[in-house]
């Protein structure tokens, strides 16, 4: 019984902290926000370099769906299937991101982002915010043919102003009315002669 009560009371002593201790990171070696996926991609050093060229900051001016665009067509160049795709994404999204782009991942708790699916909910609310979003698609409902814009021009900046709020929520119907009622009346003119015509009485 007594030689019981030593063994507790040395065990009680190894498990003393000191002041010391309390400095230490005492939890799981996790600093990552994002979860690294088990399954394993090869990672080609030409890759990741396009990646860390083409980095988003989170500035004003830059557009959060075109850089993720931009994230899919580069690790689509790998010729991998959709979900390896969305691993190799997971893994090289942390390095495309500098400024206070990088300083928003860092502030989730570690291990918090454990999907792709995970990391589009979290970037594209705080980078495409609420005032964006109703900038561009009003911007989309008052479109019209700016001056001496030839009508490849003006087809390309509408489709252009599309991608750039992919959450507009116009079907095809609205897109086409909208932009059939955008371009001056003189090619409006063209659009029926081509339609011979009226394009309003053309279906979709």
């Amino acid at each position: 019984m007594e030689s019981h009560t030593v063994d507790q009371m040395v065990a009680k002593n190894n498990q003393r902290r000191f002041l010391g201790d309390y400095t230490q990171h005492q939890g799981p070696h996790h600093f990552s926000s994002i979860v690294n996926p088990t399954k394993g991609v090869e990672m080609k050093p030409a890759l990741l370099s396009l990646i860390t060229t083409n980095h988003f900051s989170g500035l004003d001016q830059e557009k959060p769906f075109n850089h993720l665009a931009m994230l899919y067509e580069l690790c689509g160049t790998l010729g991998t299937d959709s979900d390896d795709e969305k691993v190799v994404s997971l893994r090289l999204f942390c390095f495309s991101l500098i400024g206070k782009a990088k300083t928003w991942l860092q502030s989730h708790l570690n291990q918090k982002l454990t999907s792709w699916g995970d990391v589009e909910k979290k970037f594209l609310p705080r980078f495409f915010s609420l005032s964006k979003y109703i900038s561009l698609k009003a911007t989309i409902k008052t479109f019209s043919h700016g001056v001496g814009e030839q009508f490849c021009e003006v087809l390309e900046r509408y489709k252009a102003l599309l991608k750039k709020c992919l959450n507009h929520g116009s079907d095809d119907i609205t897109q086409y009315n909208m932009f059939y009622n955008g371009p001056r009346p003189q090619t409006r003119m063209l659009f029926d002669a081509f339609a011979r015509g009226t394009m309003m009485l053309k279906n979709v």
